[in-house]
């Protein structure tokens, strides 16, 4: 019998093809995680490249991850307030992509405890818009709590002045690292800002840079602290307030498909049977 003989050349093409092919499947079939994306045109930048938010905490190996979600998810029900606050602030530096691993934690967790239910929402919201482009300043800084903010006198004889927290916005770094009612009394980098304006406020933070580590000295449930925060990007195109409101609106609205078809089934009350499958099924 004669035996044809294949060149290596052929079999390399040959092979070759063959990976292209199970690449192409693999890409058609792969599940798409986050919709965020390059396709979607509500926050994709108009005049410059997208910028993403400021760095947060390294990446865990597959392994820690599991375990810390696993962890951080537990101890929103724990009895000290800042162990729940911490917790909070851990599973939203959580990117999109991670996402799944919460979700997985809370499938096994079922049924919640009211305190992670309570905030499980708001944790999955701030981790994936935190994940999405939009387009920015990628020199200015921006902490998220602009312009809802209030300032008030941190003693009555108006020896201090500070800028009260009163909302933020989802999705940046303001949302995750601070909590509504803080009054942020000083910034350390910047300790000549005047805090009773606030334009100086949102100047100071403005100029100190996105991606820059600034700590904040905040009044917080009676106690000082410090927080040190990476600021955000400043996006683009917010300064009045119908282009702000949109800007939420078309990010709360990603935000809401995402949890709607990811998490909201996770907590639906399984369907209850009714008398007739009952006696159907107790019938021999």
């Amino acid at each position: 019998m004669r035996r044809e003989r294949i060149r290596p050349s052929a079999v390399s093409r040959t092979a070759a093809a063959a990976l292209t092919v199970a690449a192409l499947l693999l890409t058609l079939l792969a599940p798409r995680l986050v919709p965020c994306s390059a396709d979607e045109p509500s926050t994709q930048p108009t005049t410059r490249p997208a910028t993403q938010p400021a760095a947060v905490p390294a990446r865990l190996s597959p392994a820690e991850l599991a375990v810390s979600v696993q962890t951080w998810f537990g101890d929103l029900t724990h009895a000290d307030a800042a162990v729940r606050s911490e917790a909070i602030t851990n599973l939203m530096a959580l990117k999109a992509d991670e996402l799944p691993v919460l979700q997985k934690v809370v499938q096994q967790s079922m049924p919640l405890a009211p305190a992670q239910a309570s905030v499980l929402k708001q944790i999955v919201t701030q981790a994936y818009l935190a994940s999405c482009p939009y387009d920015a300043d990628p020199q200015a800084g921006f902490l998220g709590v602009h312009p809802e903010i209030a300032m008030i006198s941190f003693r009555d004889d108006g020896g201090a002045q500070g800028v009260y927290v009163t909302s933020r916005m989802v999705g940046f770094v303001g949302a995750r690292m601070l909590r509504d009612g803080d009054l942020i009394l000083s910034i350390l980098e910047r300790p000549e800002a005047p805090l009773a304006q606030f334009s100086g406020f949102s100047t100071a933070v403005s100029g100190l840079g996105a991606g820059t580590v600034v700590h904040f000295q905040v009044l917080r449930e009676g106690k000082i602290i410090w927080i040190a925060i990476p600021l955000d990007p400043r996006p683009i195109g917010i300064d009045d307030q119908d282009s702000l409101a949109k800007f939420k609106k078309d990010r709360e609205t990603l935000a809401a498909t995402y949890w709607n078809t990811t998490f909201a089934p996770l907590l639906e009350p399984e369907p209850k049977r009714t008398a007739d499958t009952r006696d159907h099924a107790a019938t021999p």
